[in-house]
């Protein structure tokens, strides 16, 4: 794990057999402002749910040209969020986050009109180093990387205070909003369950309360 230059953290994962980077090649040149103030959440009282409000995402980086992407590897005319100049996958917390990047507690019973910082952890997946493509187009090998990076990441975040479920998955097209063509995918660590969550693991409780003993354990960790 090494840091970008307002920071962040970013961890590489690498395919068997690629060879070790030096160290310099790791150094995030770049003379970046500092993070933006976290943004916040606000409880729904109507539909019981908390929904994160961040204004400083307007910001973000919106379809660039591919000399410009913010994640291939570093060159020197295009100084990236990736400062190795190559990469196998790459994971680095988001520039632009809806949660974080203070992780505590929430309120476990808010009230109406609670409110709360955005606390928790967004990142990005550098799937690849290649401008084009998409997590079904990756060899076996990369697939078994990109994997290992996501059981690495949910195991860390879940130590981290406060966070309740990770979420990892795949960003691909504008027609859902997302602003990089690279493929990448993102990592949210929330600090609730959210409710699509909540009901699958409800759905996996009353099917599990009918099998053995384990299986009802992990139906109780999925809705602690």
């Amino acid at each position: 794990m090494t840091r970008l230059a307002d920071g962040r953290e970013i961890l590489y994962f690498d395919d068997a057999g690629s060879p070790e980077r030096p160290p310099a090649s790791l150094v995030d040149h770049r003379d970046l402002p500092a993070r933006p103030e976290p943004g916040q959440l606000r409880f729904d009282a109507l539909s019981r749910e908390w929904v994160a409000v961040a204004a400083h995402r307007q910001t973000r980086t919106h379809l660039p040209p591919a000399d410009q992407c913010p994640i291939c590897p570093t060159t020197s005319a295009n100084q990236t969020e990736i400062p190795a100049p190559i990469y196998d996958v790459a994971v680095f917390e988001n520039r632009f986050p809806s949660l974080g990047p203070d992780t505590s507690e929430i309120p476990a019973t808010p009230a109406w009109g609670s409110t709360a910082p955005a606390v928790g952890r967004c990142e990005v997946v550098a799937f690849t180093p290649e401008h084009t493509g998409s997590f079904a187009g990756l060899g076996w090998q990369r697939t078994r990387t990109v994997i290992d990076a996501w059981a690495h990441r949910t195991a860390a975040l879940s130590t981290l205070p406060g966070i309740r479920q990770v979420f990892p998955f795949e960003n691909r097209g504008p027609e859902i909003g997302v602003t990089l063509h690279h493929p990448h995918g993102q990592i949210y660590a929330y600090p609730y369950v959210t409710p699509r969550a909540a009901v699958l693991a409800a759905a996996a409780g009353q099917y599990f309360d009918n099998s053995d003993g384990n299986a009802t354990l992990t139906a109780s960790m999925l809705q602690s």
